[in-house]
């Protein structure tokens, strides 16, 4: 990794579970701990990518959702190509869907209360260490072309806003995709009661 080299061309941002936050990511606004050391505009050289791990640097710069792998559940979609996924995180690369629907749906409540439900006996510190496996296995709703392009609107607009805002485009987000699932009044409001619950627990 080269911190000077933040101003150069020919970079990639490194990204880590601890930079991501739904929708968005915190690279060049909050520091990033990577090996017990802090860079507020972490770097790698892609031709120092290119050369030793040839193979990586092709994944890394494709269009690609990136998830938080340890404790909250976060996914953020890289559209432009820019960023480098460390080891940390998990990455999904080749989408059936439109790739902002899915990291739309990946983070809704629906989501988060799958995987406190499935995996949420293997938690520790208050979160799950996520892989491809259990990732894999989030529920997609069924879908029509104007779903889609309706929530993958909506993770374009959440990726560029923040404060209440967000928290309004994040509560249209769920009721789409509740919507979506077809879930009654009485089941939304149980989800969402579990998910206060843990969250409570964890303050």
């Amino acid at each position: 990794m080269d911190p000077k080299a933040k101003n150069q061309e020919g970079v990639l941002r490194l990204l880590t579970t601890g930079s991501i936050e739904p929708f968005k990511t915190t690279w060049g606004i909050r520091p990033t701990t990577y090996l017990k050391a802090k860079y507020l505009r972490p770097v790698v050289k892609i031709s120092a990518l290119d050369a030793m791990f040839p193979k990586r640097k092709a994944k890394a710069v494709q269009e690609k959702i990136v998830i938080a792998g340890i404790r909250h559940f976060e996914a953020f979609l890289d559209t432009e190509k820019k960023y480098l996924a460390s080891k940390s995180t998990v990455v999904l690369r080749e989408f059936a869907l439109k790739p902002g629907f899915i990291v739309a749906v990946l983070n809704s409540s629906l989501s988060k209360f799958f995987l406190k439900e499935a995996y949420g006996s293997l938690a520790m510190d208050g979160g799950v260490n996520y892989s491809p496996s259990n990732v894999s296995k989030i529920p997609i709703p069924p879908c029509d072309e104007e779903d889609q392009i309706r929530l993958e609107r909506l993770a374009f607009r959440a990726a560029n806003t923040i404060g209440a805002d967000l928290e309004e485009i994040a509560e249209e987000v769920d009721a789409i995709v509740f919507r979506l699932f077809r879930f009654t009044p009485i089941e939304v409001e149980a989800i969402q009661e579990s998910l206060r619950k843990r969250v409570s627990s964890l303050e």
